[in-house]
């Protein structure tokens, strides 16, 4: 997979177009199916033109919750060029890492696992994956991690958010 490995530009930007997506609008009459009410005390962001509020897609969030504990595992593996060099090869460490304290760092990868934990609790896929034998793994036995998975498009979950994007 692209995905996997140290850090480059190129995964870098490949992990941001998975999830930099705009808002979408929702419709005021929408929030009861939402189980939510815009109250004064606690109000919901409108759209620039006033008729919707304005939120963003769970998944979204979730792939951005991976990339960063991603990101954070290879920042403390020192795999980021801490000096912001401009060798075409060095990958800075990502910006929101480097302005944020040790502390706020840590808060923000244990919400992220706490997203992350509740969203596989919640939606776990139940596909099985068959054990192998295989003498030369450790337990002389490894997993089948080659199972087909039913997976919804997710283009077209882009392009929904593309139609019904916000009007910031």
């Amino acid at each position: 997979s692209p995905y996997r490995g140290p850090p480059t530009k190129e995964r870098e930007a490949l992990w941001e177009q998975l999830y930099l997506k705009p808002a979408i609008s929702i419709p005021p009459s929408k929030l009861p199916l939402l189980n939510r009410t815009s109250t004064p005390s606690s109000p919901y962001q409108r759209t620039q033109d006033g008729t919707s509020y304005k939120a963003l897609l769970e998944v979204y969030h979730q792939l951005h919750c991976l990339n960063r504990i991603r990101q954070y595992t290879w920042y403390q593996s020192s795999s980021y060029d801490p000096s912001n060099s401009t060798d075409i090869d060095s990958v800075p460490i990502p910006v929101d890492i480097a302005a944020s304290s040790e502390v706020a760092n840590r808060m923000h990868i244990d919400h992220c696992i706490e997203t992350l934990r509740h969203t596989l609790t919640c939606h776990g896929d139940v596909t099985p994956l068959l054990v192998k034998v295989d003498d030369k793994a450790v337990r002389g036995q490894s997993i089948d991690f080659e199972t087909h998975h039913r997976c919804r498009d997710f283009g077209k979950i882009g392009q929904w958010v593309e139609e019904n994007m916000a009007e910031l």
